[in-house]
């Protein structure tokens, strides 16, 4: 993985609210369960090793997107707190007959931490200490998990609760992450939000929902939006919007050195009024398969 850059000042790390909550499977199906719902190659990651995952309807569009890790023998899935109880509920009705428990982890937080990784931590990697899991987004950011109560760690204020803040969402959007919500769910094929290059699209993967149309896609190489990251001078607020006269599905929007850093869904090839406001994302090189 590529080192990114952080907007953060020089200091001791500070923890943010990420939005993000946790999502069990446990139990001995888990893994295969899980395998046969995503469509990022999971099932052979190493134990306290973890990937951005991502789930699609049968149409191939994207429902749900999640930095995914194993913990023994359960798997974690830190999704959108709006979105957790919501694809819990999916993935039960997909369960069967599978020995998996899904469940929402209702009282721990999820912060995130910019900066330089600890000695010993590594990009794609999750470490676990007591009750703390920390997992290694890439070089530059981590997720830090913990119960709301746990005493001395220096998100303790935090709620489960908490929005995205921005020092955040900044660092995800210069990472060419986007986020599924109750707006977004089943809008995009997963090329049209970069998750291709993101590494969670595993194309000689097994059957999982909406492999042949986003493998239709792949081999046509037939994609007209994808995602983009702009420089405006002013705000955008989600949804359809306009900017400098293109239509575009603006999924964020953030403030950055006095202007606005806005991650949309273009017109692609993108058209020439909007390419001087292109603004550089640096993705983790993982790779696909």
């Amino acid at each position: 993985m590529t080192d990114h850059p952080s907007p953060a000042a020089p200091g001791p790390a500070r923890a943010v609210a990420t939005g993000l909550r946790i999502l069990t499977l446990d139990g001995p199906d888990a893994a295969d369960f899980l395998e046969g719902q995503s469509m990022t190659p999971l099932k052979r990651l190493a134990d306290q090793h973890m990937r951005l995952s991502a789930f699609a309807d049968a149409r191939g569009r994207v429902i749900a997107i999640a930095p995914a890790w194993r913990s023994g023998p359960a798997w974690r899935l830190a999704l959108p707190a709006g979105e957790a109880d919501w694809f819990a509920q999916r993935l039960a009705r997909y369960k069967l007959r599978a020995r998996v428990d899904i469940d929402v982890q209702r009282d721990t937080v999820v912060a995130g931490v910019t900066g330089p990784l600890p000695a010993g931590l590594e990009p794609g990697t999750v470490d676990m200490e007591d009750a703390i899991e920390m997992a290694a987004l890439d070089a530059g950011r981590r997720l830090v998990v913990a119960a709301a109560d746990a005493p001395g760690l220096p998100f303790s204020a935090l709620s489960a609760e908490a929005p995205e803040e921005d020092d955040w969402k900044r660092t995800r959007l210069l990472a060419g992450e986007p986020r599924i919500r109750e707006a977004t769910r089943a809008a995009y094929l997963p090329q049209m939000l970069g998750l291709d290059e993101l590494g969670a699209v595993g194309f000689s993967k097994g059957c999982y929902p909406g492999q042949e149309v986003i493998a239709r896609t792949r081999n046509l190489g037939r994609v007209k939006r994808r995602l983009v990251l702009l420089r405006c001078p002013k705000p955008a607020a989600e949804g359809t919007g306009e900017i400098d006269g293109v239509k575009l599905d603006i999924l964020d929007c953030v403030p950055d050195a006095g202007e606005f850093l806005v991650q949309a869904v273009a017109p692609h090839p993108l058209p020439d009024a909007l390419s001087g406001r292109v603004a550089p994302v640096q993705i983790p090189a993982t790779g696909t398969s």
